[in-house]
């Protein structure tokens, strides 16, 4: 289930706003100016590739051991044992380069608690969700997590559709209701707290979309970055 994008088609979440229009008055409804939601600030983790600057320096630095090792082939007698000298320098380089790596990747303990680095990080955030590990540090639970994402999800979605049903049979009232002379502010309360329903409604689904993302982005993180650290 690890893969499951859920999506949900609501024929309210695209129909018309808070009212009708009223049975005999030409009375004005004053115009409100919208409030203006504030954009999500992205996360600077989100947007820069994890551990580039430590493995473009791994990388530098094999490259440069190979140039050694090619003088190294190449030279003879002083010139090779100098050679030979920079190649140890380099290894010694690298080998201060992959602690590094490793320390911002962070390690599993022999208990399965991951201890430092990104690891750890990543590990609280799935332990957050209701993840189990086994010794190694390996999830254990994941389809079961995966399901609850899925399944709360579901469930969110079905409550607002039924939210949606009524704030669509509301509008229906609203526009069908002859409201006599003197009644504006009636009409306009109703229209205004329909609009507000609607604005809840998704605001709620977009809350929903994204604990569902957030959770799924969590887990495949986590997983990830345990490879690495095997692999490291």
């Amino acid at each position: 289930m690890g893969n499951i994008a859920p999506s949900v088609t609501s024929g309210g979440k695209n129909s018309g706003g808070g009212g009708g229009g009223s049975g005999g008055n030409n009375s004005k409804k004053p115009t409100k100016a919208k409030t203006v939601e504030k954009t999500d600030p992205k996360e600077k983790d989100d947007e820069i590739e994890r551990y580039k600057e430590i493995t473009e320096v791994l990388d530098d630095l094999n490259n440069e051991l190979d140039e050694i090792g090619k003088l190294k082939d190449e030279a003879w007698g002083p010139s090779k044992i100098a050679a030979m000298d920079k190649e140890l320098g380099k290894l010694n380089d690298i080998v201060q380069a992959q602690k590094t790596y490793i320390n911002q990747i962070g390690q599993i303990d022999k208990n399965g608690i991951a201890i430092g680095g990104k690891l750890k990080v990543d590990q609280e955030a799935v332990r957050a969700l209701g993840g189990v590990f086994d010794e190694f540090g390996r999830l254990t639970n994941y389809e079961e997590l995966m399901g609850s994402l899925v399944d709360t999800w579901n469930s969110t979605q079905a409550s607002l559709d039924s939210r949606e049903q009524a704030y669509e049979n509301s509008v229906a009232n609203v526009a069908n209701t002859e409201y006599a002379e003197g009644q504006e502010a009636q009409q306009w309360a109703a229209e205004d707290a329909n609009d507000a329903e609607k604005e809840a409604i998704d605001k709620a689904r977009d809350s929903a979309d994204k604990a569902y993302e957030d959770g799924k982005k969590a887990i495949e993180q986590y997983m990830e970055t345990l490879n690495l650290s095997e692999e490291a």
